[in-house]
């Protein structure tokens, strides 16, 4: 267990950019500058971008690329190797100053990460106050200092994107956190949850609507779905969560972000 300096439990937020779709882009142009769309170690990527091989500051710069959907990865480990995407390179070689194709790439982009795209489901282009989003962030697990951080990046972005109430989220999901995609809790018993279950099972946020659940203790979860569901599709996502249950729930009582 990570404590802080004052003995308290860490409490890790949820993912989020690090560094906004600007500087992202700016990442992007290095990169493509040093080594074209050639697919590249990781330590090569983090070299053209100033870092030495490990970068912790550097690897969040990755994650946040492809949280954006501008760079993807291959293999793992020592052998992970990464590769700006096609709209990374569409966004990078059209020069012209008012390019519709450009601003819709950029645009949908800014909605990519997870919590973009929840948040732009929930207000659109009309944001609430800062107090009122860092609020609603730390209700959803985001400690005092990521919400913050997150609700400059998120405004840095939108305003770079030019977002307005005419875009819309586009067909392709937003990419999912890098540390929960293709997820499946690995105490889950093959006898309880069938292969169909197991196969379909994704933590991964669909193109739809996203609904906030009251847990407890100032606990939310976040539901996200293309409502309306049919009858069918409702008994099935709730045939899954049942078979789920045992990995998902604890006897013990959650305990809610901040408290001990």
């Amino acid at each position: 267990m990570e404590l802080s300096e004052d003995g308290r439990k860490k409490v890790r937020s949820p993912s989020y950019p690090a560094i906004d779709l600007e500087q992202a882009v700016a990442r992007a142009k290095a990169l493509l500058e040093k080594e074209n769309r050639n697919l590249v170690p990781v330590d090569t990527a983090l070299e053209a971008w100033g870092y030495s091989p490990g970068s912790g500051a550097g690897l969040v710069v990755i994650a946040a690329l492809k949280k954006f959907g501008l760079l993807q990865d291959e293999g793992s480990g020592a052998d992970r190797r990464v590769r700006l995407t096609n709209e990374a390179y569409e966004v990078l070689i059209d020069e012209r100053e008012q390019s519709p194709e450009r601003f819709e790439i950029l645009q949908q982009a800014a909605l990519q990460p997870r919590i973009h795209a929840e948040l732009w489901n929930r207000y659109g282009a009309k944001l609430p106050s800062d107090s009122t989003l860092r609020y609603e962030l730390r209700k959803m697990g985001y400690s005092d200092d990521a919400s913050q951080k997150l609700v400059a990046e998120l405004r840095r972005t939108f305003d770079f994107a030019a977002l307005d109430d005419s875009v819309r989220l586009g067909e392709s999901a937003p990419v999912a956190d890098e540390e929960s995609s293709d997820w499946m809790p690995s105490s889950v018993d093959p006898t309880t949850a069938s292969a169909q279950t197991q196969q379909s099972v994704r933590l991964t946020q669909a193109a739809g609507q996203s609904v906030q659940l009251p847990l407890s203790h100032g606990r939310w979860a976040t539901l996200v779905a293309p409502f309306p569901l049919s009858e069918p599709e409702w008994q099935q996502m709730m045939g899954i969560l049942q078979a789920m249950k045992p990995a998902l729930t604890a006897f013990d009582s959650p305990v809610a972000p901040g408290e001990e």
